[in-house]
């Protein structure tokens, strides 16, 4: 267990540094190119694949849907409509 707990944080460290935050604006590549665009802050949550390219990886698996529906309910969404029922 301490094994899988540390290769966790390591992991964790590893993604969050991968992680597209509110209002940034540029990332820096392993090979030190910093890659500068305004469209990176409209993915603010989004996670690029690597530190060697700007590439995003899209969530297939749906990771953020329960986020999106809870943006949804409280208004927060571009286009708020009705609440969506929750599984709770």
């Amino acid at each position: 267990m301490v094994r899988i707990r540390s290769r966790v944080e390591l992991m964790m460290t590893h993604n969050r540094k991968l992680q597209i935050w509110p209002g940034q604006e540029s990332f820096t590549l392993d090979n030190g190119v910093e890659v500068r665009s305004p469209q990176f802050s409209l993915h603010a949550g989004a996670f690029l694949t690597s530190s060697k390219e700007a590439k995003m990886q899209v969530d297939v698996a749906g990771h953020c849907l329960s986020a999106l529906i809870r943006m949804r309910n409280a208004g927060l969404s571009r286009r708020a409509t009705a609440p969506v029922a929750s599984n709770r």
